[in-house]
């Protein structure tokens, strides 16, 4: 078991059953899956970009077109995303 402070986290990654949990300069493999992930971390400030990637809000330094309505997301630790047409209406809501 490692404890991780929600705020460290930059993205979460779905890998099967499990989730790749991606902080600055460490990633961790969790037993947990992503609707487990989601419901836990509801009162932070993260965001379902795509149905495989949950990002922190405060990590997203650019959003730009990536086409069929979709975003591509860089993350400040320089991981790139590519968004779902409905993760991008959220980033779009939250950049408001």
């Amino acid at each position: 078991i490692i404890p991780v402070d929600p705020a460290d986290i930059v993205r979460i990654e779905a890998a099967g059953e499990y989730s790749r949990l991606v902080l600055p300069g460490q990633t961790i493999m969790s037993r947990i899956g992503m609707r487990e992930c989601e419901e836990r971390l509801a009162s932070y400030p993260f965001l379902r970009a795509h149905r495989s990637h949950l990002v922190h809000n405060d990590t997203i330094v650019r959003a730009e077109p990536a086409g069929n309505g979709r975003l591509q997301l860089t993350l400040r630790n320089g991981d790139q995303v590519i968004t779902s047409r409905d993760g991008a209406r959220l980033v779009r809501e939250r950049a408001i």
